[in-house]
Order: C-alpha cells, then sequence, then structure tokens
C-alpha cells in the first residue's frame, strides 16, 4: 500500500506543478504585456512619451523625467489602467530650463542703429549669432570699425531673415539724416531722425516704405501704416461672386505639397509652382489676406518643431513678398507639433503632420 500511496502523491505533486508553470506562470506574462501596453499607450496619447511604464505581474512602475510636479502627479493618475495592483513612481523632476511659452518670448529680438551728428553709430538690441555679425559688418563698411560701438546682445532669438539682408540699406538711408535711428521690432521697421535740408521728407518716406516693405515706417513724427480696413462700401451680387471665386481659387491650390529639404526651412525647388500659384491668385484677389500656418511631426522636442515650424512657415511669407505680394496682407505662423491631423506613430501619419495650411481672410 506504501508504494502505490508514494506513488499517487508524486503524481498529484508533478500535476500540479506543470499546472502551476502552464496556467499560473504565463497567464500573468499576458496579463502583465496588456497592462504595459495599455499604459503605454495612454501616456502616448496624453503627449507623455517621456514616461516608461514597467510592470512586474500587476505592479507598474513608472521612470523618467518628467518636465514639472503637476506632471508627475498627473502621470501616477493615467498609469491606473484596469487590473494594476500598486504602482512605484519612481519618475525625477527636470531641473528648470527656459521654455518659449509665447509668441512675444519666442520672437523677442530687437535692433536700434542710432547716428549722431559726428556719424557715431551705436547698436543696441538682442539679435541671434548670425543677425549679429551682418549687422556689424555692414556698420563697419559703411562708417568704418572705430566710428562703431556695438552693444547688441547675442541670444538664441528668431531673428527674421529680413533684418540682417535689408542692414546695408538702411545704412544708406541714414546718410541722409543729420542724426537719425533705425529701429526694427518685430516685423516693423521704424526710422526717425532730422533730414538734411536738401532731402525730400514725402518722397524719402515713401522709397522707405517700398524698399523695406515694412508694415510700420516713422519719418521724423509722421507714422506711415499701410491701410488694414478699406472704407465700408455695400455689398453687391458682383462683389460677393468675386469673393466666393477667389476663395475657390485659394481652395483649389494644393499648400500641402509643399516640400522642404529635410529639417531646415529652404523650400524645395519643386514646390516653387505651387508658390507661383498662391502669388497669382493673390495678386488677383487683393482683398484678401493671407495666414501662412507652418505644422511638423512629433519628433524632436517642442522648441525645436515651433522654430521650425515658423520658419517654414516665414520661408513662404518671403518668396510672396519678393514676387511683390504686400507684406501687410501676410502673416506667418508656426504650431511645431501641437495640431497634428493623424497619428505620430506611423511613417505615413508623420509625413501628413508635416503640413503648411493657407488661410485667406477678406479684409
Amino acid at each position: 500500500m506504501k508504494k502505490p500511496l508514494l506513488f499517487f502523491l508524486v503524481l498529484v505533486t508533478v500535476t500540479l506543478m506543470a499546472f502551476y508553470i502552464t496556467y499560473v506562470e504565463k497567464v500573468p506574462v499576458a496579463i502583465q504585456k496588456d497592462i504595459a501596453a495599455r499604459a503605454q499607450e495612454r501616456f502616448q496619447l496624453a503627449n507623455m512619451s517621456w514616461v516608461t511604464a514597467k510592470v512586474n505581474g500587476r505592479h507598474i512602475t513608472l521612470e523618467g523625467v518628467a518636465p514639472s510636479q503637476k506632471a508627475i502627479a498627473l502621470a501616477e493618475e493615467i498609469a491606473q489602467v484596469d487590473g494594476y495592483a500598486s504602482i512605484d513612481n519612481k519618475l525625477t523632476l527636470a531641473a528648470p530650463t527656459p521654455q518659449i511659452t509665447s509668441k512675444t518670448e519666442k520672437f523677442d529680438y530687437k535692433l536700434r542703429i542710432s547716428k549722431s551728428e559726428r556719424k557715431k553709430v551705436v547698436l543696441t538690441g538682442i539679435l541671434n549669432k548670425n543677425s549679429h555679425k551682418l549687422v556689424v559688418a555692414s556698420s563697419h563698411r559703411k562708417y568704418g570699425r572705430d566710428n562703431v560701438t556695438d552693444k547688441i546682445k547675442i541670444q538664441n532669438v528668431m531673428t527674421p531673415d529680413f533684418v540682417g539682408q535689408s542692414v546695408d540699406l538702411v545704412m544708406q538711408q541714414l546718410d541722409h539724416f543729420k542724426k537719425g535711428s533705425a529701429e526694427f521690432n518685430q516685423f516693423n521697421f521704424v526710422l526717425e531722425g532730422t533730414f538734411l535740408a536738401n532731402i525730400s521728407n514725402n518722397n524719402f518716406k515713401q522709397k522707405i516704405n517700398e524698399q523695406t516693405r515694412a508694415r510700420v515706417v516713422k519719418v521724423n513724427l509722421p507714422i506711415i501704416r499701410p491701410p488694414r480696413h478699406k472704407p465700408f462700401r455695400q455689398r453687391t451680387e458682383a462683389s460677393i461672386r468675386r469673393a466666393e471665386e477667389c476663395f475657390a481659387d485659394f481652395k483649389r491650390i494644393n499648400v500641402s505639397s509643399i516640400r522642404f529639404n529635410s529639417a531646415s526651412a529652404v523650400v524645395k525647388q519643386s514646390s516653387y509652382k505651387i508658390l507661383d500659384k498662391i502669388v497669382a491668385v493673390a495678386k488677383k484677389c487683393n482683398e484678401f489676406n493671407l495666414q501662412i500656418h507652418g505644422h511638423t511631426d512629433s519628433a524632436g522636442s517642442r522648441a525645436k518643431n515651433d522654430e521650425l515650424s515658423y520658419q517654414r512657415a516665414f520661408a513662404i511669407v518671403k518668396y510672396l513678398i519678393n514676387k511683390n505680394v504686400e507684406l501687410n496682407r501676410l502673416e506667418a505662423i508656426g504650431h511645431g507639433s501641437r495640431q497634428p491631423i493623424a497619428s505620430n506613430r506611423t511613417k505615413r501619419g508623420r509625413a501628413k503632420n508635416r503640413r503648411i495650411e493657407l488661410v485667406t481672410r477678406e479684409q
């Protein structure tokens, strides 16, 4: 009796071990993978890819570097998926870094060129490295190194290309003043000072407006502003029909096909035909203002995507300006990766999110 009983006990033990290995061990692995997948998916949807959820059984461990204390608490809430048992929050807080939080901070560049009666020039403001180099070189060429005082602060601010490109012109125009100053700020250009006796004030204002294409030009006291609104007039059937035709013409332009060099704001030459279509319609429909919206996918940092999307939109604005579309009708806006129209998880989705959009508004 002892041998059969011993054999029976061994058989039961082996059966229980096989059951444990087959079901008790394998089922938690499947549950574990499911919990990890669902937690990570929720983090992706919440745009919190900096969180890594590691799962052991039903226990979740959160790892990564969070941008704020509030984000750490939010991550723990998001990780509470169905089936979890406990959460070990090991997220750490990132060191504070300057963030681009608004359009004002993003484009917070300044440049002021002041010229005295003795032809001494003082440069002040905040520029990026490349623009600073252009401005200083132009000043030295015109007035000589000894007559130029450089007080510009070099910071990583976004400076529109037209600032550096138009400095030579500004230096030439300052020669027409007994003393004066030129100031760039945002998309504005302000010129003021005292004219020499043989200069026509009105002709000069017209010339500087045409050559700089600035939104605001100030000479002496008066300020010249391009008219933002036309006088009110009764809408006629003809004007309504024309507006509808213009909207339709703009809508037919496939701006989403505009392409740029990789990680760059340089428009590919193959896209010039599309830009020329925009120019043609913009000139025909000159009562419409245009907003150029730039978008990127989620690859890379948010700050770099914000900068790249704006620079791409502004590159199109520059192209239109060079084709004689008025600057006061144009606006460049960069959204970075904040407005996706497809999933950033796939190559096709990311390609759709890297796009340019055109918004038209009747003046």
